[in-house]
């Protein structure tokens, strides 16, 4: 903005500025209306004094007027129309002024003084402008979503949020403003087009403006307390109630859906992305913060489906490149939050609704997308980590464990053999091999190893690693290396504690829940890795450093990311541990901490004589112990190895706080 003037379209001389503020200060039409063009022509000429001078046609005493003849019904004369239309252009420099703090930081200290006096005004207009009065709207009837006040409005008052939080706290404890966000929301019925998509000028976020502006009003409270918008949903009298609310997010999620199958530009498909990221967060919120006032109206309506098919589609539709990162985050998003749906609703019919939506693998056809996507950013990789734990926790249900089957075995992305694919393997097992791969970050089925390279007799002392043990053939829970090994622990222990095993081994198998060795051989060989490599320092801190100069055990728990590594002397391992360990197994455990304390160890005190690994499975929780040793004694840098192990399949179920910290992270 020059001294002379202000510049209304680019080639032409500049229009006298003092003449336009007193003009628009005045409530002259012709005189905002310039000003608004000069600033849609370049936002770089808004000021503080432009803003003031706008919004001052905005006449307090005429609203009085307009409200009374609304209140009646009857039709407003043309003086009463005329400041209407007026006032309205006046609020589309609101929706201007944050743009313009944005690119002038110096107008934003005199902007926020003149929003703190003229605020309240604003919003009464705003309303007006929507064709409501205060305290008595009707949103049964949804406006006409042509209008483009919906547009302003709704980014008029998500800018007005972003840009000081004294601001927003005002904005949410309005209720004129509470009346607002209802009426926006009840634009999301029945549009043939977004208007987000009609509107060039609008940002690529702009779009999601009314979904933004909804999901700050719900999130302004708490469970025991809840915000003024969902509040009205329950007290007013009007339609507006907590049905239509939800219904309208179901009616968005279509719109979106079919949005998404249609050929658009880059520029869209951010727009589409970033509306359905808003209406998703919404949807987590109303069922994590007021599960019992929304949870069976989103069930019934299945928006969560809605989401997840419509980023399945972005997903795979052809877009530029730089888009790829953000989809991957959305989704990663979505995916996290439709896990959490079924580890908080066991039993629910959400979760039923979903697992039969999904027949078709959709969902783990896009996961299988995002594995393959990680490590494009450390965002990515958090949220996939995050993922892989939502899934290993979800995936006791055995609808998801047969997508699973589909997945492993009939793509051949994962490497499975051909020969394989046809044969009718446990869906159990499937899981479990979907575990693994997701716990070691594994790129092909492949690479899972078959083999299981150990012996559970504790007495063995074979220096070649085991190629390939077998299974006890009555009760599957010890493998030996060899018939020697077999006889020997036979004697020692195993004929003390194979009957139980054995009805152990009959239940797991008629509950699809039996842990198999190969997955026990993996998780091992995980526990090893992620212990090496903390001794190295590459996972935080040495945990080697906190060994003392007794005998010591590390304990690697792989229920999480990052891996939990903490250490403990055998001796309060033992007094704390043992009690828990079923009787027909304490004999072995005895035996293993009896050989992991051994004298004649030649190794030094200080390294860690034993290692515990927790791993997930299902709900439940497997506890693998097992005695190590330096693979080169005279080495103290050397590697560890395992020297013989033992399964505790001690099963509890495991706490799950998925709400507040997994969802609203």
């Amino acid at each position: 903005m020059s001294r002379r003037g202000i510049i209304l379209q680019k080639n032409e001389p500049p229009q006298p500025l003092e003449d336009l503020l007193d003009g628009a200060t005045r409530g002259n039409r012709t005189c905002v209306s310039k000003l608004i063009f000069a600033l849609m022509h370049d936002m770089k000429q808004y000021t503080a004094e432009l803003l003031k001078a706008v919004i001052s046609s905005i006449r307090p005493d005429l609203h009085a007027s307009i409200l009374e003849h609304m209140a009646a019904g009857k039709e407003l004369p043309p003086h009463l129309r005329y400041a209407k239309e007026t006032c309205g252009m006046a609020l589309t420099s609101v929706y201007m002024a944050p743009i313009g703090c944005r690119m002038k930081v110096e107008e934003l200290e005199p902007t926020l003084d003149v929003l703190k006096v003229k605020l309240p005004v604003l919003l009464d207009w705003m309303l007006v402008d929507l064709g409501h009065r205060p305290g008595a709207i009707d949103t049964s009837e949804p406006v006409e979503p042509q209008e483009p006040s919906f547009i302003w409005i709704s980014g008029a008052l998500r800018g007005l949020m972003e840009m000081h939080p004294d601001v927003e706290a005002s904005i949410l404890a309005n209720p004129i403003a509470v009346d607002i966000a209802l009426v926006l929301w009840s634009t999301l019925d029945g549009e043939e087009k977004p208007l987000f998509l009609s509107h060039h000028r609008f940002q690529d976020k702009a779009g999601c403006a009314i979904i933004d502006v909804i999901l700050k009003f719900a999130r302004d409270g708490t469970r025991e307390r809840p915000s003024l918008l969902i509040q009205r949903l329950f007290t007013t009298p009007t339609p507006c109630d907590k049905r239509a609310f939800v219904a309208r997010l179901f009616a968005r999620g279509c719109l979106l859906q079919a949005m998404a199958q249609g050929k658009q530009d880059s520029k869209n498909y951010h727009k589409l992305v970033a509306s359905t990221d808003s209406i998703i967060q919404l949807t987590q919120y109303l069922l994590v913060e007021h599960p019992d006032l929304f949870r069976a109206d989103i069930v019934n309506s299945s928006p969560v489906l809605l989401h997840t098919r419509t980023l399945s589609r972005l997903l795979l539709a052809r877009v530029d490149d730089d888009l790829r990162q953000s989809y991957c985050e959305r989704v990663l998003d979505l995916h996290i939050f439709v896990f959490s749906q079924w580890v908080l609703n066991g039993s629910g019919s959400l979760t039923w609704n979903l697992l039969d939506s999904f027949s078709q693998g959709e969902m783990i056809g896009s996961i299988a997308f995002l594995l393959k996507m990680r490590g494009r950013s450390p965002e990515i990789e958090a949220k996939l980590e995050k993922l892989v734990d939502l899934v290993k926790t979800s995936l006791v249900f055995p609808k998801a464990v047969k997508m699973l089957h589909l997945l492993i075995f009939g793509n051949p992305e994962w490497g499975a053999p051909p020969a394989r694919r046809g044969v009718k393997i446990p869906l159990v097992e499937a899981r479990n091999e979907m575990l693994a791969l997701c716990i070691d970050r594994k790129e092909a089925f492949k690479l899972v190893t078959r083999k299981v390279p150990f012996c559970d007799n504790i007495s063995h002392r074979a220096t070649a690693v085991p190629l390939n043990s077998k299974s006890c053939s009555k009760c599957q829970s010890v493998v030996y290396c060899s018939s020697t090994c077999q006889r020997e622990d036979w004697i020692a222990r195993h004929r003390d504690e194979c009957r139980t095993s054995r009805q152990e081994y009959h239940d797991e198998c008629q509950e699809e829940r039996r842990y198999r060795q190969r997955l026990r051989a993996r998780h091992l060989s995980v526990m090893m890795r992620e212990l090496q490599e903390s001794l190295k320092n590459r996972r935080g801190h040495a945990i080697a450093s906190s060994s003392t100069a007794e005998p010591s055990i590390a304990i690697v728990d792989l229920r999480g990311y990052p891996v939990d590594m903490q250490t403990s002397t055998i001796r309060d391992f033992v007094a704390e541990f043992q009690p828990g360990v079923p009787k027909h197994l304490r004999k072995r455990f005895g035996d293993l901490v009896a050989a992991a304390l051994e004298e004649s160890r030649s190794d030094d005190s200080s390294s860690f004589r034993m290692v515990q690994a927790i791993v997930p499975y299902g709900l439940e929780a497997v506890y693998l112990t097992a005695t190590v040793e330096l693979t080169d004694s005279a080495n103290p840098e050397s590697k560890l190895k395992i020297v013989s192990s033992m399964m505790e399949s001690r099963r509890k179920e495991r706490a799950h706080p998925i709400g507040q910290r997994l969802l609203l992270g």
